[in-house]
């Protein structure tokens, strides 16, 4: 379950532990995220749609993920992990792979494009809905949480 650790070195970590059981190939790391019915649709939508959009100079492509479910009961686990490493580098990074791997009619190479993409850093927004401080008080947490519980970054 994600995430894979809490940074390169511990992933890595894991990864080592897994292969002492498996080989590579046995080892399937697949975001849960990508098994949801919406986003299940993005791929046979942009194939459907790609005559469509292949001749269309798509200079802006955006990707929000709504909840209207709030933290209570479970702030400890986003105390640790926050939306970026909940959301962020996983399942929204997905979304953004899948609306583009077959928008020219060719398969881009996925790390090459994660590679590509260039944070602008004044762009970066960082939020709390209202009434997450109650909530992680409720659970037995900090007095004044400042996790992230919304984020908004342009690339």
């Amino acid at each position: 379950e994600k995430p894979f650790g809490r940074d390169l070195l511990s992933a890595t970590a894991l990864s080592q532990l897994l292969s002492v059981s498996l080989a590579e190939p046995e080892i399937y790391r697949v975001d849960h995220y990508l098994c949801k019915p919406g986003t299940l649709q993005i791929r046979p939508f942009m194939q459907a749609n790609h005559a469509a959009l292949a001749g269309l100079d798509i200079n802006r492509i955006e990707v929000a993920m709504l909840e209207t479910e709030d933290c209570a009961g479970r702030t400890s686990f986003y105390e640790e992990t926050g939306v970026v490493r909940d959301v962020f580098q996983n399942h929204l990074t997905e979304l953004l792979w899948l609306a583009v791997e077959d928008r020219d009619g060719t398969a881009l190479h996925k790390a090459a494009f994660l590679a590509s993409l260039q944070l602008d850093p004044t762009a970066p927004l960082f939020g709390q809905y209202e009434g997450y401080v109650s909530h992680v008080r409720a659970d037995g947490g900090s007095d004044e949480p400042d996790t992230a519980t919304f984020a908004a970054v342009s690339l």
